[in-house]
């Protein structure tokens, strides 16, 4: 078996003979055999580092050589890519292609070529950085908050490279002075410390880098502590109040006219029981005496 090298490549020729037995004492051999084999190489400019704008078609080629012809595949940050994966598929010819790439993907491109059947493998790697103009997002538009607290303001921003962010309440810029106004390190979150009515407003968050500016603003509402309204005890309580009072006032109603309320209406038709009976009753005129004693029987027997 010979090994031959040639531009980094490394070939290997090796020659097969097959011997048949035929009569005693006589050999046979076979036509001999020739066969090559070349270890899997990716070749061309393969780059150890790659930028992209965000929105653009990205094409990376993986040209790979061996004999027999190796297989290509491709990983990103460790895991496979599959021929197709949503804007990002494998061609037959092995290049790797992102359809407007965005800037989550970024990250560490892997293409390995590879001839599983001698377990030889040849693999390079490259760092693709996306560029991105700044995005601003904010959780919500509208924040109340209590006087004398504290709140935060946040806003979450994206870009590369790294957006710069700024704060301004109004017109005016909102500066961090480690008392009143205290900003995180990335500026994404303002915290307002011991609030006022004098802090409410329109607060803008501006995120700013070489490929462009985003903003967005919310509004501050601050609420004083005997503006903070009933609570919905407070509010149940009332309702219970109101209906028990408008339920007196129809049993009032309704005894005036129908000698007999709401609540002994719903005894005598919906649970069946009777109602006593109002009975007055002339008494005996005592003797010596000229006036007349009225009875009222309430207890719904008569007498």
């Amino acid at each position: 078996m010979m090994h031959c090298h040639s531009k980094g490549m490394q070939s290997i020729l090796g020659l097969v003979v097959i011997k048949h037995m035929g009569t005693p004492g006589l050999h046979h051999f076979s036509n001999p055999l020739l066969f090559a084999a070349e270890r899997p190489k990716i070749v061309g400019d393969f780059g150890s580092k790659k930028e992209f704008t965000a929105g653009s078609l990205v094409k990376i080629p993986c040209l790979a050589e061996g004999i027999p012809k190796p297989k290509v595949s491709w990983m990103r940050n460790g895991k496979a890519v599959s021929g197709s994966q949503g804007r990002i598929s494998v061609h037959a010819d092995g290049s790797l292609q992102i359809d407007q790439i965005q800037l989550e993907d970024s990250g560490i491109y892997s293409c390995a070529a590879s001839i599983d059947v001698r377990g030889e493998k040849d693999q390079k790697s490259v760092s693709i950085t996306v560029n991105a103009a700044p995005v601003v997002r904010l959780p919500n538009k509208h924040l109340n908050a209590t006087s004398k607290s504290n709140t935060s303001l946040t806003c979450s921003v994206t870009g590369n490279p790294a957006p710069h962010i700024t704060w301004r309440r109004g017109e005016q810029p909102v500066l961090h002075d480690g008392e009143k106004y205290i900003l995180s390190s990335n500026g994404q979150k303002l915290l307002i410390v011991d609030l006022d009515k004098s802090d409410e407003g329109e607060y803008t968050c501006n995120a700013t880098n070489s490929l462009g500016m985003e903003s967005a603003s919310l509004v501050l509402e601050v609420t004083s502590e005997h503006e903070k309204g009933l609570g919905a005890g407070v509010i149940v309580g009332i309702l219970l109040i109101l209906f028990l009072v408008v339920m007196l006032a129809v049993d009032l109603t309704c005894f005036r006219t129908r000698r007999r309320g709401v609540f002994m209406y719903i005894s005598t038709n919906l649970l069946g029981k009777s109602v006593p009976r109002v009975k007055l009753e002339e008494t005996e005129v005592k003797k010596g005496s000229t006036d007349k004693n009225q009875v009222v029987n309430i207890s719904g027997i008569d007498a």
